[in-house]
């Protein structure tokens, strides 16, 4: 099975309730920076936070790692008397939805420090004032959870030999310790026995089943006959020892690399997990190379399709989400408050293109309806069939406003982004700023009205120097905005882009041919309602749907229409600027 027929199956799962436990979304009414009330809705159910250092991310998976039953994010957030936590003018919460029966019910949680623990969080009564959905306080949801984080996640060689401090004079050296405790390690891995030396010792080792040996290597690249795991403190502090046997030698994590035993780490600690458990990852592809990172991707789509676990994972690597769907990726960004903000849905592209990380040399159209990009795919390969290596032509999840919302991020970005809109969202207003007078260009609130009447929305904008009042940059921003509405913005002819391709004649024609019929019309209908009409009747259902729609646009553009024309003129421009 392809990895798109896998997250298809797993995407299938979600709709359908087939997980038991899982946290719909969370937000944050005041939790540390995140901006007020900003939310993330887990639609599908391996989720990728993408975002640069700084901006959250870390925050929000110890958050989630907080909320069920029995976990506390004081685990991880705790003041001190250099970093103290501060409760401003209300209580630092948050707030998660689960379902019971069907029906969604949240959970409040909230900072409550108490004498001898500043670092309490409790569930609390449900607050209307918060838009809580419940009355009722409910249980926080009960499930297993694994947090790692990869660069943190030492075998405990190195965590010994490049962090541990060492001061000893029975051995001069740290290799030399090393050394003796080794002898240790081995008797317990070569007898399977605990081994104690006054306070140290060792836990009983762990043989690793053969079908999560070959699955490691696989993810590896590797060929492994056998690996053992020994939890001890011989090193000074409890870590993990590795052993695995390949090619006829045996050797620990003294001689692997440190991507090797975080992935032995991470399969082992995952296999010993119940179903419908919750799974955190903090940067996974440390030290991974790309083929690596996206076989241990697919291996963890087929373990959520499998024992239907939630998989949170925080990312900077294009290489571990590149075929994820849109829902799935949530980027982290610092608004024009200075606080960080989540962008819910977005492609790996655009949220790579953010961070600098892709190359940027082609073209990108974005736009919000499936057919518009058959379309423009239909005319560019018209035209000439390798334009469509020169553009990248990607569906924006969310509809037309939160695409111009988005416009306000996408403007600073070195990428050539243009974006095309059904003919519906054309308002016809001018936004070209030289056509502005010397007093319109410097009135903000002229600019934002001008802007309104364009999108439908206030549009906010990342300022520098945090909240201080900058009024000339807020106008230059504006002014940036309007320059990308008129320069990047499109608008495909028509209401709808079933409008373009619909063809009464060619309809009725089908009928007659297809069900000896005449007469066929359907009056009152708008284009889209036609397109349905004329299947079901067809073929009894909406199964051929795509099918009869790519029909019909190879009929329209080798009828060389006036639409065809516009659209092949707008493509051609944003190729040529």
């Amino acid at each position: 099975m392809s990895i798109k027929q896998k997250l298809e199956n797993l995407q299938r799962l979600k709709d359908t309730n087939q997980f038991q436990k899982y946290i719909e979304y969370i937000r944050f009414p005041n939790f540390k920076n995140m901006e007020v009330n900003s939310k993330i809705d887990f639609l599908f159910p391996i989720t990728f936070l993408v975002g640069k250092n700084g901006s959250g991310k870390s925050s929000i998976l110890h958050a989630i790692y907080g909320s069920p039953l029995n976990k506390s994010i004081g685990d991880y957030w705790f003041e001190t008397d250099i970093d103290p936590i501060i409760d401003s003018t209300s209580r630092n919460r948050y707030i998660y939805g689960y379902k019971i029966q069907e029906e969604i019910n949240e959970v409040l949680i909230q900072r409550a420090p108490r004498e001898g623990n500043s670092d309490y969080w409790e569930t609390a009564r449900p607050s209307r004032s918060l838009g809580m959905i419940n009355t009722e306080r409910v249980p926080p949801i009960s499930m297993s959870v694994e947090y790692l984080d990869f660069r943190a996640e030492l075998n405990a060689f190195d965590k010994f030999f490049n962090f541990l401090e060492y001061k000893t004079h029975r051995f001069p050296r740290k290799q030399d310790y090393l050394r003796y405790f080794s002898k240790k390690i081995k008797i317990a891995l070569d007898n399977d026995e605990v081994v104690n030396y006054y306070n140290q010792k060792n836990e009983k080792k762990v043989i690793l089943p053969q079908n999560l040996v070959l699955k490691i290597g696989e993810i590896l690249g590797k060929t492994y006959t056998s690996i053992e795991i020994i939890k001890h403190n011989f090193f000074k502090d409890w870590g993990y020892t590795i052993r695995v046997a390949s090619n006829n030698i045996k050797y620990t994590e003294a001689f692997s690399g440190s991507g090797e035993s975080a992935v032995i780490l991470l399969l082992y600690k995952i296999s010993t997990l119940s179903n419908n458990s919750l799974i955190i990852l903090d940067e996974p592809e440390t030290s991974l190379h790309p083929g690596a990172q996206r076989r241990l991707v697919e291996y963890l789509v087929d373990l959520s399709i499998r024992y239907k676990h939630q998989i949170i994972i925080s990312t900077h690597s294009p290489d571990l989400i590149e075929e994820m769907p849109s829902n799935s990726i949530k980027t982290m960004y610092t608004n024009e408050n200075n606080r960080f903000d989540i962008i819910n849905s977005q492609s790996y592209r655009l949220a790579f293109i953010e961070l600098d990380k892709i190359n940027v040399a082609k073209k990108t159209i974005l736009y919000e309806d499936t057919l518009v990009g058959k379309i423009c795919e239909a005319v560019l390969s018209k035209i000439n069939p390798q334009y469509t290596q020169l553009l990248d032509l990607q569906i924006s999840s969310g509809g037309s406003k939160e695409i111009f919302k988005r416009i306000s991020h996408i403007m600073d970005l070195p990428a050539n982004i243009n974006i095309i809109f059904d003919g519906d969202q054309n308002t016809n207003v001018n936004t070209n700023t030289d056509l502005l007078t010397v007093g319109q260009s410097s009135n903000l609130e002229f600019l934002k009205q001008l802007i309104i009447q364009v999108t439908g929305v206030e549009i906010k904008f990342s300022l520098d120097g945090g909240n201080a009042p900058n009024e000339r940059q807020k106008i230059e921003k504006h002014l940036q905005y309007l320059n990308f509405l008129d320069k990047k913005i499109k608008y495909f002819p028509e209401i709808i882009p079933e409008d373009i391709i619909w063809n009464d004649d060619y309809a009725k024609r089908k009928v007659v041919m297809l069900l000896d019929e005449e007469n066929y019309i359907a009056p009152g209908l708008t284009s889209k309602e036609k397109f349905y009409n004329l299947c079901i009747k067809l073929f009894g259902n909406t199964a051929n749907y795509d099918i009869l729609i790519d029909e019909f646009i190879i009929k329209w553009k080798n009828s060389n229409d006036e639409n065809y024309g516009i659209i092949e003129t707008m493509l051609t421009n944003i190729l040529d600027n």
